[in-house]
């Protein structure tokens, strides 16, 4: 029957990679939305959310109940949580996925960090040692070399972008 093929690229996608994934199903937008945040450090977030912005490799997405299923890369950035009407916890995460599917947002991140987390001492000396880093001559692979320090300066800075937003309360 025709009408019982997967009527998407996602549809026919999706269960290869997440077998438990049952087909999506119409939603609700009133319907609850689940954020799970999820490091080899264990499980730092599993909690009900409004809205999140997730940081993408390719840029930012917004996700609000209801929205359709997406499996993405994640990007180094920073994942912001709308847990109520005035509060909002932030995390910075850095390589992995991204999976959003039945009003559950699933974020597998290499590595994630509160702003509590986070020195600025530390952060600052990071951004000095990348400045101050230059890909030798005679490097083999000066590109991705001079990839490393780009990623470490991103990483400094939007370290020091949280903790100042930390500080100003």
């Amino acid at each position: 029957r025709v009408d019982s093929f997967p009527t998407s690229e996602t549809d026919r996608c999706l269960p290869l990679f997440f077998p438990q994934l049952e087909p999506a199903s119409p939603m609700s937008d009133n319907a609850p939305l689940t954020c799970k945040l999820i490091t080899p450090d264990g499980i730092l977030a599993d909690k009900p959310v409004k809205y999140a912005s997730v940081p993408a490799h390719d840029g930012q997405f917004g996700v609000l109940p209801g929205r359709a299923p997406v499996v993405a890369k994640l990007g180094r950035g920073v994942l912001s949580l709308k847990t109520g009407e005035r509060s909002e916890e932030v995390y910075l995460v850095e390589d992995g996925f991204v999976q959003v599917s039945n009003n559950t947002i699933r974020v597998l991140a290499s590595s994630a960090k509160t702003p509590e987390d986070l020195n600025e001492q530390d952060a600052k000396a990071e951004l000095a040692e990348a400045e101050a880093r230059r890909v030798p001559k005679d490097h083999p692979d000066p590109v991705a070399e001079q990839e490393r320090i780009t990623r470490q300066m991103d990483r400094a800075n939007l370290q020091l972008k949280m903790i100042r937003a930390r500080d100003r309360g």
